[in-house]
C-alpha cells in the first residue's frame, strides 16, 4: 500500500469513532485491524459501542510507531491484544491502562528498546507476554512484578545484556516457574547462555562486604610497615673508630683487660665488627 493509501486508511480510522473502525473487520469474537499499513491510531477509535465488548483485537502487520495514551482503555473485556510486526520503538506508561482482563499480549517483531516500569501495572491477569525479536537489552523486575499470574515470557531474539542489572528480573521469572527463552547476547563470556542461568553476579552488597575486610587489612599492613620503617631509622648506627674501641675497652672487667691498648682494641665484643680483627 502506497503513501496515499496509508493516509486514506488513517483518515478513515480517524473518522470512524462511534462504531466499527473503518477498514477493520468487526465480529462478536474479535476485531481485525491488521494488514492495513496503519501508521497511527486515534485516541478514541475504540470507544464505539460495537467494539467495547470485543474480547480480542488484532493490529498485526501495520506500521505503527507509537500508541496513543490510553487508546485501549475502553476495551474492558479484552483478553487478547496482538500488535505484532509493527515499528513500535517505545510504549507510553499507560499504553494498556484499563485492560485488567487481558490474558495474552503479543508485541513481537517491533523495535522496543526499553519498557516503562509501570507499563503492565493493570495487567494482573496476564498469562502470556510475547516480546520476541525486539531490541531489549535489559528488563527491570519492577516492570514484571505486577504480572502475578504470568506463566510464559517470550524473549527470544532480543540482544539481552546479562549483567547484575538484568539478573533480578531473571531470578524473579525463574523463581515463579515462568517459562522463558531469553538468551544472552552480551557480555561475550555469557553469549548463548540462558538469561536466567547462574552467572555468579557480584551484587553491590557482596562487593561492599569484601571491601570492608580487605581495605582495613591493607591499611593495618601499611601502618605496621610504616612503623617498622620508622623504628629502623631510629636505630643508631655504630661508628667503628678509635673512640669506639677505647670505650669498648673500658667496659671490659679489669681482670680481663690487657695491658696493651692495641691488643684490647681487638677484643671481640657483642657488636664488634669482624673486619677489625686484623693481624697485629
Amino acid at each position: 500500500m502506497d503513501t496515499v493509501a496509508v493516509a486514506v486508511a488513517s483518515l478513515l480510522l480517524v473518522g470512524a469513532a462511534g462504531g466499527c473502525p473503518a477498514l477493520c473487520k468487526c465480529f462478536p469474537e474479535y476485531l481485525e485491524c491488521g494488514n492495513l499499513s496503519l501508521s497511527l491510531l486515534r485516541a478514541d477509535m475504540f470507544k464505539g459501542a460495537d467494539v467495547m465488548m470485543v474480547p480480542e483485537l488484532y493490529l498485526d502487520h501495520n506500521s505503527l510507531q507509537q500508541l496513543p495514551t490510553g487508546v485501549f482503555a475502553p476495551l474492558h473485556r479484552l483478553r487478547v491484544l496482538s500488535i505484532n510486526y509493527n515499528s513500535l520503538a517505545s510504549l507510553p506508561v499507560d499504553a494498556f491502562t484499563g485492560l485488567r482482563a487481558l490474558e495474552y499480549l503479543h508485541l513481537r517483531d517491533n523495535r522496543l528498546q526499553t519498557l516503562p516500569e509501570e507499563v503492565f501495572a493493570s495487567q494482573v491477569e496476564l498469562l502470556y507476554l510475547d516480546l520476541r525479536y525486539n531490541l531489549l537489552t535489559s528488563l527491570g523486575v519492577a516492570t514484571l512484578s505486577p504480572l502475578r499470574r504470568l506463566t510464559a515470557l517470550v524473549l527470544r531474539g532480543n540482544p539481552l545484556f546479562c549483567d547484575c542489572a538484568l539478573k533480578p528480573a531473571a531470578t524473579w521469572a525463574s523463581g515463579r516457574d515462568i517459562e522463558s527463552d531469553g538468551e544472552c547476547e552480551a557480555p561475550p563470556e555469557r553469549r548463548g547462555y540462558s538469561w536466567d542461568a547462574d552467572n555468579d553476579c557480584a551484587f553491590p552488597w557482596r562487593t561492599l562486604a569484601l571491601a570492608t575486610l580487605v581495605i582495613p587489612a591493607g591499611c593495618l599492613a601499611a601502618v605496621v610497615v610504616a612503623a617498622l620503617c620508622r623504628r629502623k631509622r631510629r636505630i643508631p648506627q655504630p661508628v667503628y673508630d678509635d673512640a669506639w674501641a677505647e670505650h669498648h675497652y673500658e667496659t671490659i672487667p679489669a681482670e680481663k683487660r690487657f695491658d696493651q691498648p692495641e691488643v684490647a682494641r681487638y677484643v671481640p665484643g657483642p657488636s664488634h665488627p669482624s673486619d677489625l680483627r686484623a693481624a697485629a
